[in-house]
């Protein structure tokens, strides 16, 4: 298995997104998030970074006594406090995250999201799955066509992310058995919302970041991504 992050700050004079992935202490197991802190809101590095760090730390200690679901909304709820905490550190009023992480267990793939950063699978060069935002968008889709107007006016609202409050912070589920050539991709939306998302699955894991560079100068967002072969 093949694992590549990347994390691009774009023209952004800040780079508020942050990846990491790693081996767990279980055996075939691995760990991979990719967190975008919220415009608009203070700290976001701090936030994706303190988001990110809390769920590997929670996944890291608890793999092996339980079970996958269980695993993967004990690390949200424990990210959830973790940014509490650091609201009350830095004194701010309100910090803010959404992530999308990818348990590996042996050919089994646990996904787990709050907002509108993405997990896909590729299978055969063809898309095989995509998680549903939870975004303004989104919602508004299932009940009447959007125009362009719409989008532009709403797409960069999330119904759903973790603030370090009272609020809900149970991720949507997912599981996905895997076969060797699979691909998946974790990304913030300054990436997908930029960067053809085919063309870049058909990237080799050598020449990913390269290709990644290439954007800098050209993307207005921060755009990141973790990309794992099977």
């Amino acid at each position: 298995m093949t694992v590549v992050e990347y994390s691009g700050k774009g023209l952004r004079e800040d780079n508020q997104d942050y990846v990491k992935s790693c081996s767990l202490p279980k055996e075939g197991a691995t760990i991979c998030v990719v967190a975008d802190g919220m415009g608009g809101y203070s700290y976001g590095s701090e936030a994706a970074k303190t988001v990110a760090e809390a769920i590997v730390d929670y996944v890291e200690e608890n793999c092996s006594r339980q079970k996958p679901a269980t695993l993967l909304k004990g690390a949200f709820s424990f990210a959830n406090e973790s940014l509490c905490l650091k609201k009350i550190a830095l004194g701010a009023r309100e910090m803010g995250c959404v992530v999308a992480v990818l348990l590996m267990l042996g050919e089994t793939a646990y996904l787990a999201w709050l907002g509108d950063s993405r997990i896909y699978i590729y299978r055969d060069q063809r898309e095989l799955f995509r998680t549903t935002d939870h975004s303004m968008t989104e919602e508004l889709s299932r009940i009447k066509p959007l125009s362009a107007a719409d989008y532009e006016r709403y797409s960069h609202i999330v119904t759903r992310s973790i603030m370090g409050d009272d609020e809900d912070v149970t991720p949507s589920l997912a599981k996905c058995e895997l076969f060797p050539g699979d691909r998946l991709l974790l990304c913030t939306d300054g990436l997908y919302r930029q960067i053809s998302i085919p063309a870049l699955m058909g990237e080799s894991p050598q020449t990913l970041k390269s290709t990644l560079d290439a954007y800098s100068n050209t993307t207005e967002d921060n755009y990141s991504c973790i990309l794992l072969q099977v």
